[in-house]
């Protein structure tokens, strides 16, 4: 398996243009996702995960008192910074958040759930709610499993992950992990730790939101 830091790296220059594609419904779901992020995170401090590029990170600066945006991509936080957000930018490990020493109300972390290997899950969403004060307001967005967009769904014999390849502009492949999930397993995944939970199934994406115990 390809080493997903390296190409999320290698992607940094490129990564947006998945939000500007000419769909209708994928871009109303995107609005639909920013507003909510907007309305839930006013007047907090938010920290937020495998901020990437900084896409989701400006959407929070409209609202929120603060945000750190942490990212293990050296290349991709150079494109965040460029956005001159109002945002602390933070290099760091999603595992271990070990350079982020503050607690937080309000926690971010878009487009990532679906690369965490089933086996660490309940270890990150520890890491991450260490960092996050008692009922915090916690967002997750993702992708919605689509057969037709995307490519095959790799499955392979004994391993519960399964994998999408992906192609860069200079025609680089990577088999990168890409786990989907429906609303029953993240019910499942999430009522440990909030007995608010919201989840919502668009066509594209899926989004959820809790109250942390």
């Amino acid at each position: 398996m390809n080493n997903i830091n390296e190409y999320y790296s290698k992607r940094a220059k490129e990564y947006e243009q998945i939000y500007y594609r000419d769909d209708p419904v994928r871009q109303s779901e995107l609005a639909k996702i920013k507003n909510l992020i907007r309305n839930s995170f006013r007047n907090k401090s938010v920290l937020e995960i495998a901020c990437g590029t900084g896409y989701w990170t400006k959407t929070v600066t409209q609202t929120a008192k603060n945000i750190t945006a942490v990212d293990s991509s050296a290349e991709m936080l150079e494109v965040a910074k460029a956005k001159m957000l109002k945002a602390n930018f933070m290099l760091d490990n999603a595992y271990s958040l070990k350079n982020v020493r503050e607690k937080f109300n309000g926690g971010l972390a878009n487009f990532w759930f679906s690369h965490i290997h089933k086996s660490q899950i309940n270890s990150f969403l520890d890491t991450f709610h260490k960092k996050l004060q008692t009922k915090s307001i916690v967002i997750m967005t993702d992708n919605v499993f689509n057969k037709a967009i995307g490519g095959e769904l790799i499955k392979i014999h004994g391993n519960e992950n399964t994998y999408k390849v992906r192609t860069l502009g200079d025609g680089t492949t990577y088999r990168i992990l890409k786990n989907y999930y429906n609303e029953e397993e993240l019910n499942v995944i999430f009522k440990k730790y909030s007995s608010e939970i919201k989840i919502y199934f668009g066509k594209c994406y899926w989004w959820i939101k809790y109250k942390l115990n």
